[in-house]
């Protein structure tokens, strides 16, 4: 079951017909999760070598309110579910594995943004974005069966430059120059098989 997490530093820049509208915001936002992963895993002496996926329910979101050329509104990111894969190499220590792990991630990074005086989307953008994982993270065997655990994970997302839309149809804006982040802390149940 996976506990709390956020997302960190979205930098996005509202494009609307030349460098003069550019504009840039950050919002940081957090949210409880709960996911699975499963996995296989092989013991080479103390050392131990595994594959995992996992999903998990995820619905980070925040805004922040700007004026651009003087018009309030409101930006909002949200990041919705986060998947992925990572292979995890550890030592044991009696019934504690300390582990670091290598991956890739993914998620769904939704943009609006809204003009504040009538509450209308003027622009929006959905996409769906990866990136590599890293993280660390400890598991303790209760039982033969069971081990309870602790994890980090940590994600940078490649965005690139996003179209916004309203209505569906394309509108002269775009996200430019994101920097999307995720850090997620996990507490972890597991049966080995």
């Amino acid at each position: 079951s996976d506990l709390p997490s956020s997302y960190d530093h979205v930098e996005t820049f509202g494009v609307g017909g030349g460098e003069r509208n550019r504009e840039a915001f950050s919002t940081d936002g957090s949210s409880v999760a709960g996911g699975f992963q499963a996995g296989v895993q092989h013991q080479f002496d103390d050392f131990v070598l595994s594959v995992e996926g996992f999903y998990t329910f995820l619905d980070a979101a925040d805004s922040v309110r700007t004026d651009l050329n003087g018009i309030p509104r409101t930006r909002e990111t949200r990041l919705d579910d986060y998947w992925g894969g990572a292979v995890r190499a550890g030592y044991s220590f009696d019934s504690f594995l300390p582990y670091v792990k290598v991956g890739y991630a993914g998620t769904t990074l939704d943009y609006v943004n809204t003009r504040i005086a009538d509450g209308v989307v003027v622009g929006e953008s959905s996409s769906k974005v990866g990136g590599v994982l890293l993280g660390a993270g400890v598991d303790f065997a209760v039982s033969e069966n069971w081990t309870v655990g602790a994890d980090y994970s940590f994600t940078k997302f490649n965005v690139g430059s996003q179209q916004q839309t309203r209505d569906g149809a394309a509108v002269a804006a775009y996200n430019d120059d994101n920097d999307v982040k995720l850090h997620l802390i996990t507490i972890r149940l597991n049966y080995k098989f």
